[in-house]
């Protein structure tokens, strides 16, 4: 019969060593997903998606911005678009915004695929819009006048990005799962504990009576 020290050394050395093969199973699988591009060039992590499409963000000129994508496109999130008071997309632009959003108020658009963002205190009423930009790679889009609640975005960045896009494992995102030992701490931990429970019991057992006692 196991010595009731024996028998607790060799069960933390085993528990110890298996929890080492769940830990690198754990961290071998992403925590989330992020949005790629053709060349594989990663474009963010995803915060929310659909079957046909995908919100991720991006951090431009210190902002960051959320969009969107489905197979072919780049755009922003809800209405999607950048509005333009002018006819031709030049000047200040917009992006329609309710003030209950929690979300950053921001979007993409233009041939170069030019990120916008702004401040969501900002918002303003009565803003008539008469063009916009539709998406990453997008032409300037004149456009009925329309009124709606805007709120001023400016060009922090552009996102160099080549369809189709993707979803990909995010392996950046995993955490390990014992933060304070590494998987090797962690094994050597274990053998440690182990070797030292086989040496207690393969040590010869002296009779109580038998013990030397102190000098």
């Amino acid at each position: 019969m196991l010595h009731p020290r024996v028998a607790l050394l060799l069960f933390l050395g085993m528990a110890l060593t298996g929890a080492i093969g769940t830990a690198g199973a754990a961290r071998a699988e992403p925590s989330f997903a992020a949005v790629s591009d053709a060349t594989g060039a990663i474009l963010g992590p995803v915060a929310g998606y659909s079957p046909s499409s995908a919100v991720f963000t991006v951090s431009l000129g210190g902002k960051t911005a959320l969009l969107a994508a489905d197979r072919t496109t780049l755009t922003g999130v809800g209405d999607a678009s950048v509005w333009f008071a002018s006819a031709d997309c030049s000047g200040q632009a917009y992006v329609q915004w309710t003030p209950a959003n929690i979300s950053p108020p921001s979007s993409i658009g233009g041939p170069t695929n030019t990120v916008y963002v702004g401040d969501p205190a900002a918002v303003q009423a009565n803003i008539v819009a008469n063009s916009r930009y539709f998406g990453a790679g997008s032409a300037c889009q004149p456009y009925p006048p329309t009124s709606e609640y805007f709120v001023p975005v400016d060009p922090v960045g552009t996102l160099p990005a080549v369809a189709p896009f993707t979803l990909v494992p995010f392996a950046a995102g995993t955490a390990p799962s014992v933060p304070a030992v590494g998987g090797w701490g962690l094994l050597a931990l274990g053998l440690a504990l182990a070797v030292a429970a086989f040496l207690r019991l393969r040590a010869p057992r002296v009779p109580r009576g038998q013990r030397a006692g102190p000098a």
